[in-house]
């Protein structure tokens, strides 16, 4: 007879344990050593793995974990996604900053991008700590803006 709390039908086969007979248990539920097969490919097996209650075989249970790692991976692209839209965009680069930026014109920019905006600046294009301002653009002196004017 089974104790108290026992389950006294096999989840496999729903028919009754004899006494002494050899059972396995997942979670709350008894199965005979036949009936005991993988939740997946039914297969009947002698070692386990138990994930959400069920038992899984050992090749079954490699690919439940790829597909739960594939699952973590799309999970963690759409949270990497997530994160780079709200990130500012550079006015000069296009890229997403992910760290100190100048605020300028209306725009964030990378400190290294934030240049000359005359392409034949005499002086290479310095980084832009003063600036001048001519139609929405930014040059690093006078003589720049009025040639790119």
């Amino acid at each position: 007879m089974a104790s108290e709390g026992e389950q006294m039908n096999c989840a496999g086969c729903g028919r009754a344990f004899f006494e002494g007979q050899p059972r396995f248990r997942v979670g709350e539920r008894s199965f005979h050593v036949p009936c005991f097969s993988c939740a997946k490919c039914h297969k009947m097996m002698m070692e386990y793995s138990e994930i959400d209650g069920e038992a899984f075989c050992k090749d079954c249970t490699a690919e439940h974990e790829a597909e739960v790692a594939a699952a973590n991976a799309a999970e963690d692209a759409a949270d990497d996604a997530e994160y780079l839209d709200s990130l500012p965009i550079c006015g000069r680069c296009g890229l997403a900053i992910e760290e100190q930026y100048l605020s300028a014109l209306d725009k964030a920019w990378h400190p290294n991008c934030f240049i000359c905006d005359n392409p034949a600046c005499p002086k290479g294009r310095p980084a832009l700590l003063g600036y001048k301002v001519a139609n929405g653009r930014a040059f690093c002196c006078a003589e720049c803006k009025i040639a790119c004017d």
